[in-house]
């Protein structure tokens, strides 16, 4: 029974942008600070033993999120972030934050969402990589701001 609500509530998960899927869902347990994965891209950091928090934050510090971004990663990722939006306090909770993919970054979306099938205990966070659909909106925008000077 869990493993087909599981498999409806992933059915059901939005696209953004025409095919742009979650790579990573994870469903949270706020008590052990533990998560199952229920979809995952190989090629991508995988969860290991232990804590959650800790793990994201040591994956966060290794250079795999860009300086800019890792602090804001690591206080987004802590079980008091996630907690609020699993209490109500939060309808969701959303960090673009840029992923380090070879030699250079892409720009990720990473969103919580409460699960209400468990209460407060339990939150799902997705990933997703947005980098296409950012850069083509700041080209889109440059091509706007240069129409709006040619027609002055």
């Amino acid at each position: 029974m869990e493993t087909e609500c599981y498999e409806t509530m992933m059915d059901s998960m939005p696209e953004a942008g025409g095919g742009y899927t979650y790579r990573k869902v994870l469903r949270v347990d706020l008590e052990r600070d533990r998560c199952t994965v229920l979809k995952s891209d190989p090629e991508g950091w995988q969860p290991g033993e232990g804590p959650l928090s800790g793990q994201m934050s040591r994956f966060a510090l290794s250079g795999a999120i860009h300086r800019e971004d890792a602090e804001r990663f690591v206080t987004f990722t802590r079980l008091d972030s996630l907690r609020r939006v699993a209490s109500g306090e939060q309808e969701a909770l959303t960090l673009v934050y840029r992923r380090r993919v070879g030699d250079g970054f892409r720009w990720n979306l990473m969103e919580v969402i409460p699960d209400r099938s468990g209460g407060t205990r339990y939150a799902t966070l997705c990933v997703k990589d947005v980098d296409d659909v950012f850069r083509e909106g700041v080209e889109r925008e440059g091509l706007a701001a240069r129409s709006r000077e040619m027609i002055r």
